[in-house]
């Protein structure tokens, strides 16, 4: 949250359980919009949702790459 606007900075971090999925996903969400605080009212919003891969895949791979 950015807390001088109190707005979400707008990330989400989901852990799919496979490719397809992700892909399902990404062709659901891809290019649709949350609403903005003084959007809200409105119904409308001017962020697009982008979904994209990590670089780095796997539990176990993200704890090597953290560690």
């Amino acid at each position: 949250m950015d807390r001088s606007t109190r707005m979400n900075v707008g990330y989400a971090f989901v852990n799919f359980i496979s490719p397809d999925v992700f892909r399902m996903c990404q062709a659901t969400l891809e290019g649709k919009r949350f609403l903005d605080k003084e959007d809200c009212d409105k119904r409308r919003s001017r962020k697009p949702i982008i979904v994209s891969a990590a670089h780095v895949q796997g539990l176990q791979e993200n704890e090597r790459h953290f560690k």
